[in-house]
């Protein structure tokens, strides 16, 4: 399809610099575009889709808590791992 054609198909416009080579309208080949149906809007869900798998149920999501994991979890994990710590919590 090509990246100018994927921007018309998304916004109706080809952004300048991204037309078809000789300015031809329409691709000279079969193209196709999707819409998203999954509800939950992550990495996941998408891998599912594009495997034709939509995702019609919210997934697991880890609570919008600082910290998020209680600290006796956090460390219960380093120890039986034997890492040196988080990136983040």
């Amino acid at each position: 399809m090509g990246l100018g054609l994927a921007c018309a198909e998304a916004t109706g416009e080809i952004p300048p610099g991204l037309e078809l080579p000789g300015g031809a309208a329409v691709p000279q080949a079969a193209v196709g575009s999707a819409i998203e149906t999954s509800r939950g809007k992550d990495t996941p869900s998408g891998h599912y889709e594009i495997c034709g798998t939509p995702v019609d149920f919210d997934w697991g999501y880890f609570p919008r808590t600082r910290p998020c994991f209680p600290d006796a979890l956090i460390k219960a994990l380093v120890e039986a791992c034997d890492l040196p710590g988080v990136l983040g919590n």
